[in-house]
């Protein structure tokens, strides 16, 4: 059975919160068959930096650039949420769409990623190590064997690999001229 939802976002500003720089707090409203719920955007203006009409940040706020694409951004994102919610449970709320948007994607792949990093930083630093303690710094000569060289770290599907180049013995310029 399909349920039509309708959703409305709602940018506007929160007067009850000025700051000393009179500078007022931009919220969101969502609402989803009548129920709202309401959350920052997380900056705030002037009221007299504030279109009221387009609900967008007049081109008078040195910021106005960054905060219009974050309210763009905001109700794009909101409107995928939504539509997540609805797939996901057949009907969404708009507490379910806020904690949606609030939530990170998914907490257990950012946890998986960030183990995965630890363990790629791990293994080039054994590999940097195994460079120092090898023939290779004994070649290149002991103390500071490294400075003034290139040296780069990539990783594909054959593993990582470490490429230290020699310093070039002229300039970029004289090598143009």
């Amino acid at each position: 059975m399909n349920v039509r939802q309708n959703l409305s976002v709602l940018f506007y500003l929160r007067g009850t919160k000025e700051t000393k720089e009179r500078e007022i707090p931009i919220y969101i409203r969502i609402t989803v068959d009548g129920l709202k719920v309401e959350l920052s955007l997380g900056h705030k203006v002037q009221e007299k930096d504030w279109e009221f009409k387009s609900k967008l940040v007049k081109s008078s706020n040195p910021k106005w650039k960054l905060i219009n694409r974050k309210i763009t951004q905001a109700k794009t994102d909101i409107e995928r949420h939504f539509d997540l919610c609805t797939a996901k449970n057949g009907l969404a709320t708009a507490e379910m769409v806020k904690s949606s948007y609030m939530s990170p994607a998914s907490g257990a792949k950012s946890k998986k990623e960030k183990i995965a990093n630890l363990e790629l930083s791990e293994a080039i630093d054994d590999i940097i190590s195994k460079y120092f303690t090898c023939g290779l710094g004994a070649a290149i000569g002991v103390n500071n064997m490294f400075v003034g060289y290139i040296i780069i770290i990539s990783h594909d599907t054959f593993g990582l690999h470490l490429v230290i180049y020699k310093p070039l013995k002229f300039s970029l310029c004289e090598a143009i001229t």
